[in-house]
């Protein structure tokens, strides 16, 4: 009999340890995996009865939504870590990083362009400004981006006439794609700090749940959990 194939679903802020955990899984096992990525917020609006996959990997928030509707198995949860938010640039770009809300919202100010995205950190964001009293500011320099790929892509680009672009997103997405030609420049200050903790769970309608066990036991690997931790995924 043939093996099954584990279809994954989940966020991209995971994707470095993600990839070395199905390397390494496929490897050991024989049994091959097919990653999806979505954001949170993507994966809050579909229809969880016909998803194609075996296990998620999303946010602790609405892993707990799912698991209240049935779609998730409670007992299988695997914590990933958490991950904070930071600010990044183009590398060309430096200044004086901000050390306290104070600062930050200086920043905000100076900047010509505000970049952050439509899913999980970017709803922080926004709520963030608000709090702040600074969001109609903001919303007046800002471009909102579908995910934190888009939003890396678009700090990519060196800026024009040496305008002041920031980013603003996930410190393990940011981490993941410095080659680009962009840096993390730093994360937020303390106090106004972000931290989203990530789950993997078996889908309830799954099929293959002998094999998604083993996969998800495959996540406690120490080496497994190192590559996530160097990565930004960060024990909680």
């Amino acid at each position: 009999m043939s093996l099954p194939t584990l279809e994954i679903l989940s966020v991209s802020a995971v994707a470095v340890g993600l990839r070395h955990a199905v390397a390494k899984f496929q490897k050991e096992t024989g049994i091959q995996c097919k990653v999806h990525y979505q954001t949170s917020t993507q994966m809050r609006g579909s229809n969880w009865q016909t998803l194609p996959c075996d296990l998620v990997i999303t946010s602790q928030a609405l892993a707990l939504e799912r698991t209240a509707l049935g779609n998730l198995v409670p007992r299988s949860r695997i914590e990933l870590g958490g991950v904070g938010v930071g600010i990044v640039v183009h590398q060309s770009v430096t200044f004086m990083n901000p050390q306290n809300t104070s600062e930050f919202i200086n920043l905000l100010e100076l900047a010509n362009t505000v970049v952050y995205n439509q899913a999980s950190s970017g709803l922080y964001f926004e709520s963030l400004f608000q709090k702040l009293g600074v969001l109609s500011m903001v919303e007046e320099k800002a471009v909102r981006v579908i995910d934190g790929e888009a939003l890396l892509r678009t700090i990519a680009q060196p800026p024009q006439d040496e305008k002041l672009e920031i980013g603003l997103g996930a410190v393990s997405e940011i981490l993941e794609v410095q080659g680009w030609g962009i840096k993390l420049a730093a994360e937020l200050p303390q106090e106004i700090q972000h931290v989203t903790t990530y789950e993997a769970l078996a889908a309830s309608h799954s099929a293959n749940k002998l094999e998604v066990q083993a996969f998800l036991r495959s996540l406690e690997d120490p080496e497994i959990k190192a590559v996530f931790t160097a990565s930004g995924v960060r024990p909680q």
